[in-house]
């Protein structure tokens, strides 16, 4: 399975959501090896996870080059492709390296490397905080994918920072369900915690960091989500 993770806006729980649905896809036996690759030139998500030495950057994978991805500290069965300063656009044969699930953290905003990667994609998550800009950037997104023809039926959204004590996030969901339901809409809401900020500081997930907190349910709950619930249409074209 290939997951694109895809906001247009930062700060929206992106890169947390990669980390930690790829932990718990591996604690449920969902996927035997996951490697993670970062294109975004801040290089959050390869601040965030410890790995073991030096391998291969997401920029070498990216222009086609055999790469080794690093083995993450203390996870088995998890790899990463690190940043790197510049990113190419892909090669249009890009194959996912040694591992059966791939999940790419790509840099907010709208770029030809977007276009490209969202087409190789089977499925592209859309981490959104339940507020008016959450909602402007969903429609925005949906626009660009019909600009580049990239098939809407791989697109999931996910609702982060969610709490169903607060009305406008409620009205949020309500307004996303009514326009897209499932399984675009994923049933599977992010709680805001602290817990999943201080696992980020430590270098862990929150799966490992606090298992029996509710997020870690959630993401639990996503990482199954997403293994059910692959797209009819799947683009392997990069071009």
């Amino acid at each position: 399975m290939r997951v694109v993770v895809q906001n247009q806006k930062g700060g929206v729980g992106k890169t947390t959501t990669v980390r930690n649905l790829a932990s718990a896809l591996l604690a449920q036996g969902l996927a035997k090896s996951v490697v993670l690759a970062d294109l975004d030139p801040q290089a959050h998500l390869s601040t965030m996870v410890p790995i073991q030495g030096t391998g291969n950057t997401a920029a070498d994978w990216l222009v086609g080059q055999p790469v080794q991805p690093a083995a993450v500290e203390d996870e088995i069965g998890l790899s990463l492709l690190p940043s790197a300063e510049e990113m190419p656009l892909p090669v249009s044969d890009l194959a996912v390296p040694h591992g059966d699930w791939m999940i790419v953290d790509t840099a907010p905003g709208w770029s030809d490397l977007t276009v490209a990667m969202c087409r190789w994609a089977d499925l592209v998550l859309c981490p959104l905080e339940p507020d008016f800009l959450g909602l402007s950037g969903v429609a925005r997104l949906h626009e660009r994918f019909t600009q580049h023809k990239i098939a809407h039926d791989k697109l999931r959204f996910l609702l982060c920072r969610f709490s169903g004590r607060l009305n406008l996030h409620r009205d949020v969901h309500s307004r996303l369900s009514a326009r897209f339901g499932a399984p675009q809409l994923l049933d599977v809401t992010i709680s805001n915690s602290i817990r999943i900020s201080e696992s980020a500081g430590f270098g862990r997930s929150v799966l490992d960091h606090a298992p029996d907190s509710p997020c870690a349910a959630e993401y639990s709950a996503l990482a199954r989500a997403l293994a059910q619930s692959p797209p009819d249409n799947r683009e392997r074209s990069v071009a």
